[in-house]
């Protein structure tokens, strides 16, 4: 599952925002560092991705 930045309230927010002691899922937070030089060269960030107005969106 993955999420979007500009749906909040949607089902990945809900179980984003659960507390730990009742959610059924084990959460991973990974943001595009976690590709680099393995999927993603920083030069492909730096040409597309970064160039987005919504990049910011995906980094924290």
């Amino acid at each position: 599952m993955s999420s979007i930045p500009n749906a909040p309230e949607q089902l990945f927010d809900r179980i984003e925002h659960e507390p730990e002691s009742t959610c059924l899922y084990r959460r991973l937070f990974l943001d595009y560092t976690y590709g680099l030089n393995k999927i993603y060269t920083e030069a492909e960030i730096q040409a597309a991705a970064k160039a987005s107005p919504s990049f910011e969106r995906y980094t924290k």
